[in-house]
Parts: C-alpha cells; sequence; structure tokens
C-alpha cells in the first residue's frame, strides 16, 4: 500500500536519515492552472507552513515552533549542504528566497550601469541589496526609516542609504542615473508611501516589484497614461518557485563568511523560551531571534 514515493529533493540529490533540509513555506499539487503556470504558491490546493489555523491542543500546527515536523506531499525539499551553518541556512526559505525571486520576475538584466532602488533594510532588503551585488549590480541605493540600521545596509553592499524624504537621495539618484531614473525598484518595506515613492523614480522602461505590502493599504497614485507612454511595468510578487529556493541556498552558501549574517541573529532561545524570543524581536527591530529546538 505504498503508492509511489522518492529519496531525492526536488534537485534530485538523495536524501538520507540524518541529512539538513529546508523546504518551501507551501505544498502545492503541480496540476492546477496555476502550477502549471508557474505560480505553485497560488496552487488551487495550496498549504503554507505556518500559517493554517491551530486548534486548543496544537493539532493541525504546521510551524517552525516545534521539535517535529511532517511535511506534507508536494512540498518542494531541498538537502542543505554541509558546507552552510544552522544559523545560516535559517532566512533562506523566506527572506533570502523571496528577495531572490523578485529579482528573477523583474526580468531585469543587471550590469555595471544598472541603479537598483530598495525600499526597506530588513532582512528581504538586505538580501536583494546582496544578491543583487553579487549579479553585478553597479549601484544600489536603500531608503531605510530606522538609521540605525544604515549601516548594515552599506555592509550588505548598498553604495547609499536614506530616510524616505532625504532630498539628498534624489540628487544621488538623479547624479548616478543623469536625472535617467532608476531601472529598477524592489519594494520590501510594505508601506504605500515607499511603493508610492519608489514608482516616482523609475525611468522609462523601469520595473517595479512590490513584495512587501501584503496587507490592506491605501491605494497608489497612479496615471495610466504615464505607465503607458513611459512602458512602465508594475508586478506583484508574492513568495516564490522552488527555483528560487536552489538559488537562496547558493547564494548563502557563498557569502556565509563574506556578509555578516552572524549579526542579523539578536539571540538563541530554547522552545521553552519562546516567549521571551517573541519579546525580544520587538524589542530589537531588525535582528532575528533564533529558536533552538534541542
Amino acid at each position: 500500500m505504498g503508492a509511489s514515493f522518492s529519496n531525492t529533493d526536488f534537485s534530485g540529490q538523495t536524501l538520507k536519515l540524518g541529512d539538513r533540509v529546508t523546504w518551501a513555506i507551501y505544498a502545492h499539487c503541480g496540476e492546477c492552472a496555476f502550477c502549471r503556470d508557474g505560480l505553485p504558491q497560488k496552487c488551487v490546493q495550496l498549504f503554507k507552513y505556518g500559517h493554517e489555523a491551530v486548534s486548543d491542543t496544537g493539532e493541525g500546527s504546521s510551524g517552525g515552533m516545534a521539535s517535529y515536523i511532517m511535511l506534507k506531499s508536494g512540498t518542494p525539499i531541498l538537502k542543505l549542504p554541509d558546507t552552510i551553518r544552522d544559523h545560516s541556512a535559517t532566512p533562506i526559505n523566506c527572506a533570502v528566497a523571496t528577495a531572490a525571486a523578485m529579482i528573477r520576475e523583474s526580468d531585469c538584466k543587471l550590469d555595471a550601469h544598472s541603479v537598483l532602488l530598495v525600499m526597506g533594510g530588513g532582512y528581504a532588503g538586505l538580501s536583494a541589496v546582496a544578491l543583487a551585488k553579487k549579479q553585478g549590480c553597479g549601484r544600489v541605493l536603500v531608503f531605510e526609516t530606522n538609521m540605525e540600521l544604515h549601516k548594515r545596509c552599506l555592509e550588505f553592499g548598498a553604495d547609499e542609504v536614506f530616510v524616505p524624504g532625504d532630498q539628498a537621495a534624489i540628487e544621488c539618484l538623479n547624479k548616478w542615473t543623469h536625472q535617467r531614473g532608476v531601472d529598477l525598484v524592489l519594494e520590501l518595506a510594505g508601506s504605500t508611501d515607499a511603493a508610492q515613492l519608489g514608482l516616482d523614480q523609475l525611468r522609462t522602461g523601469g520595473c517595479l516589484i512590490l513584495a512587501g505590502t501584503v496587507f490592506p493599504s491605501p491605494p497608489l497614485r497612479i496615471d495610466p497614461d504615464q505607465i503607458v507612454r513611459r512602458c512602465l511595468t508594475i508586478k506583484g510578487s508574492h513568495n516564490y518557485r522552488p527555483e528560487d529556493l536552489i538559488t537562496a541556498t547558493r547564494f548563502m552558501c557563498d557569502t556565509q563568511d563574506k556578509l555578516p549574517w552572524g549579526r542579523l541573529v539578536g539571540g538563541v532561545f530554547s522552545l521553552e523560551d519562546c516567549n521571551e524570543a517573541i519579546q525580544f524581536a520587538k524589542d530589537h527591530p531588525g535582528q532575528r531571534a533564533i529558536l533552538q529546538m534541542c
């Protein structure tokens, strides 16, 4: 009664007991219209880890705050390289894979002449900055409201960091682009104001990728005439494809000793101390609280 099974991950690597793995935040059917169209994260039978309702007894729990987790059929599973450290692996299947998906979906060919604007200097924003630089992007400017986070944006490869509203930022972009406008904007701030600011900086033919605004927000001010005449692309990006998980894993392997990922971890807590971990995360914006299960 075994039906069919496989002892390999989705990249073809053999899995054995004791291997460390990461996985996509969703399980998908692989057969519906969305899966066939390259949107497995929008599968009609979608299951998302850590997003499902939990009963009073904890039955049905699927999040990471557990000693064990059962992965459902249709979950993209990826074996982690032996060289990657546990703490380095934790953001791969969320922030880093999301940033990889945004850059891929932009279809922007980043090179030494490219100018990228990243809205937000959080984990995903830092990942986007570093990924873009690794792909050869010439200039990256970050808008981040928390000035305490500016230094780390620079450490991850940003050329300049400003708070929104600083006229010096616009002058900097105008200098870099000869007042042409930026090639690509990645919105990871979760703010309509940030998205609007990014949209206003696009060059003719530029692209805005929205990913941070995942809650109902005030509308953008968009003139359809300008979108048409300036050949602008505005696209939403939610979660990622399995191949983005591979990109993120390889990227982390390449950069875990070159970029200060470790300084983003503010504290390590036991599962029993999860409430303290949550409070720490609230009190220390920009730092991760990691739960050590054993």
